[in-house]
């Protein structure tokens, strides 16, 4: 944590989040704290970041939304080895309890979910 929140607060600053949703079960509320203690201490006061609760299964949000992720989800360039650990989660997740990490999938459901429905999830998308 020493590690991520820092660098989570320094990668929000420098690419001019203005909203950042981080999950607020199992100790991510106090994690999203020290990430907005970091936003402040490099003068950031353009990020506000909101703990959010998740209270849909998260095999099921992965699973119920895997296909339309596929089509409408890209990855940019290179991303297997930018990322390589989000990479292998995303390649790796099997849906029969064998994934040892699923953060990856996790993550890309939950960005699927708040794009495709906005008004549930309260964030603002533009349109071209």
């Amino acid at each position: 944590m020493e590690v991520t929140e820092p660098a989570v607060a320094k990668t929000l600053n420098e690419d001019g989040v203005g909203v950042a949703e981080i999950e607020s079960n199992n100790g991510g509320r106090g994690w999203a704290r020290n990430v907005e203690r970091e936003l402040k201490a490099l003068g950031s006061v353009r990020c506000v970041v909101k703990s959010v609760p998740q209270t849909q299964n998260k095999e099921a949000c992965i699973l119920a939304s895997s296909a339309r992720v596929t089509r409408h989800v890209f990855m940019p360039q290179g991303w297997k080895h930018k990322y390589p650990e989000f990479y292998r989660q995303v390649k790796g997740y099997q849906k029969k309890g064998k994934s040892k990490h699923d953060d990856g999938p996790d993550v890309r459901a939950a960005i699927y979910e708040r794009v495709a429905n906005p008004k549930k999830s309260g964030v603002r998308v533009r349109t071209a």
